[in-house]
């Protein structure tokens, strides 16, 4: 086999054969988009469950070398054929598919018992600052305060055998995503830090999901270690600018953020910034503004990108629950009519958002 024949599959995803997903209530699941669980971290340590000994994974595995994908990914199956767009396992083949070149693919078999984990997604836990009106308990320590009697959840009980398991992968490694609650704030994603450096893992990719509220926990800037690494990619939450900002992701304050923005900009040049915006009803109107703004700031450049995802689990706030008058509203918005320019040659990242509007 090649990685181009694999990947020419209909009902193959490369993410199951080389990755590893940590969600903050200890399950192992194929990726952040499928909430199947391929075992769970208080039960069995990470080398038992990423391992030819686990049924369940090697089964699973076994799905994504037919024509389609398994009714588990129903996400990616709706956006490739109900929605005809690009879904998670389109960007991750595309993105992580030259990967098949570093393990054993000379047959079926052979792939489906790789052991060696290349990409990483940790969610050490959901502990957070923020009470965002999007968030989950599951995502937000602070909204499970309110819900949920104050319950912190944590993926694993002994962080030291995941630093023994992450320490025998650790040549393997290509790329890091720290998620959390909020990663910035979480002590065992400094540990792993301090890891990779101590081995000179230099080249391993780090990338985040932050809300970007904090940089530091406690006399730790995360600016010094990112000093290190080559190639850091930061996803930061930011659905608006200023006092929407601050409503959407309730707690924050959107100075605060600017600044944090601004520090990284100035004193680690090289980290790659990127924009995260659940569009929702709320910040329609309001995406565009945040996006020049950052340009004029020179936190982003014409360059940088937008990811937008819709909103799961939360219907009333999709953007479709607008009225028809607001709908049209941002229409014209996005179409620049009264200014005679072309918005979707300059944003073509919202063209496929707003032309359903």
């Amino acid at each position: 086999m090649t990685p181009s024949n694999l990947l020419d599959r209909k009902g193959f995803c490369v993410l199951p054969f080389i990755h590893s997903c940590i969600f903050q209530n200890g399950n192992a699941q194929p990726c952040c988009m499928n909430y199947l669980p391929l075992g769970n971290t208080k039960e069995q340590t990470l080398e038992e469950i990423y391992s030819t000994k686990n049924k369940k994974l090697i089964d699973f595995r076994k799905d994504f070398l037919g024509d389609s994908l398994p009714q588990s990914c129903f996400k990616c199956t709706d956006m490739e054929n109900k929605y005809n767009g690009k879904s998670y396992r389109n960007i991750s083949n595309n993105a992580f598919g030259h990967l098949l070149n570093r393990i054993d693919i000379s047959s079926e078999e052979v792939l489906i018992n790789n052991e060696k984990l290349l990409l990483w997604d940790i969610r050490f836990s959901n502990l957070c600052n923020l009470k965002c009106i999007i968030c989950r308990p599951e995502d937000s320590s602070r909204i499970a305060e309110e819900e949920e009697e104050g319950k912190l959840v944590s993926a694993f009980n002994n962080i030291d055998e995941f630093i023994h398991a992450f320490e025998k992968q650790i040549d393997n490694i290509v790329e890091i995503n720290f998620a959390g609650g909020e990663p910035l704030l979480i002590k065992e994603h400094y540990k792993i830090l301090e890891l990779l450096i101590k081995y000179e893992k230099f080249n391993v990719i780090l990338r985040y999901n932050t809300n970007g509220t904090t940089i530091s926990l406690g006399n730790k800037e995360v600016i010094e270690y990112w000093k290190y690494f080559k190639k850091v990619n930061i996803n930061f939450s930011l659905d608006a600018g200023w006092e929407q900002f601050e409503y959407i992701r309730y707690g924050s304050n959107w100075e605060i953020v600017l600044q944090n923005l601004r520090r990284i900009r100035y004193f680690a040049p090289h980290v790659n910034i990127q924009i995260c915006i659940v569009l929702i009803a709320l910040n329609a109107l309001y995406t565009r503004q945040l996006y020049e703004f950052l340009i004029e700031e020179t936190i982003l450049n014409h360059e940088s990108h937008l990811y937008f995802i819709p909103i799961f689990g939360k219907d009333y706030y999709e953007v479709s629950v607008l009225p028809a008058n607001l709908k049209e509203k941002a229409l014209q918005y996005y179409q620049d009519k009264m200014r005679g320019t072309d918005f979707y040659k300059t944003f073509p990242e919202l063209k496929d958002i707003f032309d359903n509007v």
